[in-house]
C-alpha cells in the first residue's frame, strides 16, 4: 500500500502518538469526524464517503465539497497518517485506522469527547 508520505516533524517509526501530538491533530473537526467515522466503520472507507459524511454532518453546500476533498486529500488524511492514527492510500483513495492500541483508544474518547458525531 502506498500511504501518504508527508511529514509533522514525525519520522515513520512504531511509536505512539504523544498526548500533545494526539491534541494537535485532534485540534481541528474533520480530523475528529475521520477518527470517529473510522473507528464505527469496516475498513477501508474510500475518500468520497468521509466527504458524504463529513459535507452532511457538517452541512458542506454540494459546489464546496471538491474544496472539502481537497483539503482532505491534502491537510488532513496526510496529518493522521503521519501521526499513525490511519493509513491513507492517496492512489486507491482508501483509508483506514492504522492503531490498535487501548491506550490510543482511551485517549481519543477522552480527548475528542462528545465533539464526534455519527
Amino acid at each position: 500500500m502506498v500511504t501518504s508520505q508527508h511529514s509533522l516533524g514525525r519520522s515513520n517509526e512504531t511509536t505512539n502518538p504523544s498526548s500533545s501530538e494526539l491534541f494537535a491533530i485532534l485540534e481541528h473537526r474533520l480530523r475528529r469526524i475521520v477518527l470517529g467515522y473510522l473507528s464505527v466503520h469496516e475498513p477501508p472507507v474510500s475518500l468520497a464517503e468521509l466527504v458524504t459524511v463529513i459535507a452532511e454532518d457538517e452541512s458542506v453546500l454540494a459546489t464546496d465539497r471538491r474544496q472539502l476533498t481537497i483539503e482532505l486529500h491534502h491537510n488532513h488524511l496526510p496529518r493522521l497518517s503521519d501521526c499513525g492514527l490511519i493509513s491513507y492510500d492517496a492512489e486507491t483513495n482508501t483509508v483506514e485506522r492504522a492503531f490498535d492500541d487501548p491506550e490510543i483508544e482511551t485517549s481519543l474518547d477522552r480527548i475528542a469527547g462528545s465533539s464526534i458525531r455519527m
